[in-house]
């Protein structure tokens, strides 16, 4: 846990002195995970319990990220992001601690307000440490998504009474393990993924969007295995279930209640489902 805390703090140092010394000014944003533009970005949330008689338990998902200004280039417009994620829950029944640390690009190519589409590619490369395998690794990832106005897709639309949401994305995925605790296996992983975001907003004009209810779902495969990571489970997936309640109208503190069924080998979440209820911060 010490040395968790200890690269926690260096990770915040320097997405701190990194922006500081640019003149314009960078956005710093709190999400559960690092920024991506191409997703429904759901809130950060921490809960620790800390019994006298047993041991401490956390519930924590927490993303950082510094976000460069805009660079306009040709038709497209194109930002940097320094990043920070820290996944940790001691109470299910699989535990899972991952800490990522890296840097991302993120673009939009096309001017929505011109025309009826617009691509969001994003690029990203991490240093990852899971606490729960003693395990460290590289992660590269490339992926996009699309806004694409006719078939409402990227942006909330619909009535007075009912607003809705879905954005597709598609990636690929490149982790090289390249240190285990004792004999396990080091090597390379390549992986394709796809997400699907699915959200409503009930009484979206009387409540200003506050309520959203949604479903994610992700599928991951192997693509290639180094034959030392060769498993006999090559495919992945998660599925989430939640309502969102924003508690004010900026949108920064939140009440949900989740459902989650599946695995995430990227952050090192291991197959299980579970619900959960938990406050939440967004920024």
């Amino acid at each position: 846990m010490k040395k968790m805390i200890i690269k926690s703090c260096a990770a915040v140092l320097i997405l701190f002195f990194a922006t500081y010394a640019y003149a314009e000014p960078w956005n710093y944003y709190l999400r559960r995970s690092a920024i991506n533009k191409s997703t429904l970005e759901k809130p950060a949330q921490f809960q620790i319990t800390l019994p006298e008689d047993n041991e401490d338990s956390y519930a924590i998902d927490l993303g950082l990220s510094a976000l460069s200004p805009s660079i306009l280039y040709k038709e497209s417009l194109w930002e940097f992001a320094l990043t920070g994620e820290y996944h940790r829950n001691t109470q299910i029944e699989k535990k899972q601690e991952v800490l990522l640390l890296g840097a991302s690009t993120l673009g939009v190519i096309g001017d929505i307000t011109e025309q009826p589409w617009s691509i969001l590619p994003k690029s990203s490369i991490d240093f990852k440490h899971d606490e729960i395998s003693d395990s460290e690794s590289i992660l590269i990832s490339l992926n996009s998504s699309v806004v694409y106005l006719p078939f409402w897709i990227g942006k909330i639309t619909g009535t007075n009474l009912l607003g809705f949401l879905w954005q597709p994305l598609i990636g690929l995925e490149y982790e090289n393990i390249f240190e285990a605790k004792d004999d396990a296996p080091t090597g390379d992983i390549l992986r394709g993924y796809a997400f699907f975001d699915i959200a409503v907003y009930p009484l979206r004009t009387l409540i200003q969007e506050r309520l959203e209810l949604s479903v994610i779902a992700k599928v991951w495969h192997d693509l290639h295995e180094s034959s030392d990571l060769d498993g006999d489970n090559d495919s992945y997936d998660l599925i989430e279930y939640s309502a969102t309640y924003y508690l004010d109208e900026n949108k920064h503190y939140a009440l949900a209640l989740c459902h989650f069924d599946g695995e995430n080998p990227t952050t090192g979440f291991q197959q299980q489902k579970f619900t959960q209820v938990s406050f939440k911060m967004k920024f």
